[in-house]
């Protein structure tokens, strides 16, 4: 049975949406283990499953998908972030102090910082350290 099948199967047969977008004790998903890897399929799956379960402190559905981006931006995936911003993934949410543009800027796939800034990601929002994607550009060379 491939991994697609098992997931259809078990959302069918008993796992109910808060269980799907339940969180470990490390806050992450299952949409973020699907984002960090590589099941596309999965992730189509999984995103668009809403629920009113209470998440980390009640986070609303796009900053959900936004934690999951950040995966998605640190692996190099632009197929999933692309999956991602198409169902509503906060671009802008800072998770671990840092938004998905900044972490993007911070490697040398351009692709992702162009989804990013086309998605209405903010390149003048401050990670907490203060640091805005332009200065994490800046000490890369993509040349």
């Amino acid at each position: 049975m491939g991994l697609r099948t098992m997931v259809i199967k078990l959302l069918r047969i008993g796992v109910h949406a808060h269980s799907a977008n339940s969180a470990n004790l490390w806050g992450r998903t299952a949409v973020d283990f699907a984002t960090r890897q590589g099941h596309l399929e999965i992730v189509r799956i999984l995103a668009p499953i809403r629920n009113n379960v209470p998440l980390l402190l009640s986070e609303p559905h796009g900053q959900y998908l936004g934690r999951a981006l950040h995966w998605s931006v640190m692996i190099g995936n632009l197929e999933i972030s692309w999956c991602l911003v198409s169902e509503g993934a906060d671009v802008d949410f800072l998770d671990d102090g840092a938004t998905s543009l900044a972490l993007a800027t911070g490697t040398d796939n351009v692709e992702l910082v162009h989804l990013l800034l086309a998605s209405a990601a903010d390149p003048d929002l401050h990670s907490v350290g203060g640091l805005i994607p332009l200065f994490v550009a800046d000490k890369i060379d993509i040349a």
